[in-house]
C-alpha cells in the first residue's frame, strides 16, 4: 500500500512538473515543441509523452492548471467578502502570478475554442465579474463593469510582457496596474466631450 501512495504521489509530483514548465514554455513560445517541453520539465520524451500523448493534451491540461491555481487563489480571496477596492488589490497582486499564462491562454487556440474547459472556470468569472460590478462605481463612474475588466485583463496581459521581458519587476507592474486603474495615464485631465 505505501509503495502505491508514493508511486501516486511520484506522479502527482511530474505531472506538475510538466504542467508548470508548460505553462512557462507556452507562455513565452506557444508553437513550443514537446522536445522544447521535456526538457524544460525536466523529463525525458517518452515520461512527457506517457503523461500527455498528445500536444494538445499537454496545453488543455496546463490550461486546466492555470484556471484551478487563480480559482483557488479567488476562493482564498474570497471578494464578495472585502471592500471593494482592497479586493481589487489583493485579486491584482496575486493574479500577478498568472500573468505570463494570460499572455498565453489569451492567444491559444486550443484554450479560446473549449467551451468545457471555460465552464469549468465558470464560478471564478462569476466571483470575478461581481467584485468589477462593486468596483466600478469607485474607479470611474459609468464605465461598465465589463469595460473594467477587460481593461484589468489587458493590465495582465501587459505585466506579463514587461516582466519577460525584463523591462519592469513584478512590484513595478503592480504599480502601474494600480495607477493606470485608480488614475488613468492622464490624471487630472478633464473628460473629453
Amino acid at each position: 500500500m505505501a509503495e502505491t501512495t508514493q508511486e501516486s504521489a511520484t506522479r502527482l509530483r511530474t505531472r506538475t512538473a510538466i504542467l508548470d514548465a508548460a505553462i512557462q514554455v507556452f507562455s513565452r513560445d506557444r508553437n513550443a515543441s514537446m522536445s522544447d517541453l521535456a526538457v524544460a520539465a525536466g523529463v525525458g520524451r517518452s515520461t512527457l509523452h506517457r503523461y500527455f500523448p498528445e500536444r494538445t493534451d499537454v496545453v488543455r491540461a496546463a490550461a486546466r492548471h492555470v484556471m484551478h491555481q487563480a480559482d483557488a487563489v479567488t476562493r482564498r480571496i474570497d471578494p464578495a467578502s472585502r471592500p471593494p477596492l482592497e479586493a481589487l488589490h489583493r485579486m491584482i497582486e496575486a493574479h500577478l502570478d498568472f500573468a505570463p499564462a494570460v499572455l498565453w491562454l489569451s492567444t491559444e487556440p486550443l484554450v479560446q475554442d473549449d467551451p468545457a474547459l471555460w465552464e469549468e472556470y465558470s464560478a471564478t468569472e462569476a466571483a470575478v465579474d461581481g467584485l468589477f460590478l462593486r468596483a466600478a462605481e469607485l474607479l470611474h463612474p459609468g464605465l461598465p463593469p465589463a469595460w473594467i475588466k477587460r481593461v484589468m485583463l489587458a493590465l495582465l496581459y501587459t505585466a506579463g510582457e514587461a516582466e519577460r521581458d525584463g523591462v519592469m519587476t513584478r512590484h513595478e507592474t503592480y504599480t502601474a496596474i494600480l495607477t493606470t486603474l485608480t488614475d488613468g495615464v492622464l490624471p487630472g485631465a478633464p473628460p473629453r466631450p
